[in-house]
């Protein structure tokens, strides 16, 4: 049993769906497919700036608040959403 279930928790995988085709696809996915001339993760360009972070408002932030609103969930009646993080990512995890 799951920690989600086994505390009363609905545990929702949420995908970034590509609109035009229905198609789900992983940043992985996304970053690697043919033709693509641009990076969505974080990165450094060469004067130490950071780059774009497209990646969180594709597959993270957008995602999740189209489940919110498929599930009703507004400014009126809001949700409480908790995110997993992976272990490899615990450093990015703030309080």
């Amino acid at each position: 049993m799951s920690f989600a279930a086994e505390h009363g928790l609905e545990l929702v995988v949420v995908d970034h769906v590509m609109k035009r085709t229905g198609e789900v696809r992983t940043l992985y996915q996304d970053l690697t497919r043919k033709g693509s001339r641009s990076l969505k993760i974080p990165i450094r360009m060469s004067n130490g700036a950071p780059g774009t972070r497209s990646c969180t408002v594709q597959f993270k932030i957008k995602v999740i608040g189209d489940e919110l609103k498929l599930r009703g969930a507004s400014a009126q009646h809001p949700a409480t959403v908790g995110i997993g993080i992976t272990l490899d990512e615990i450093d990015r995890a703030t309080a």
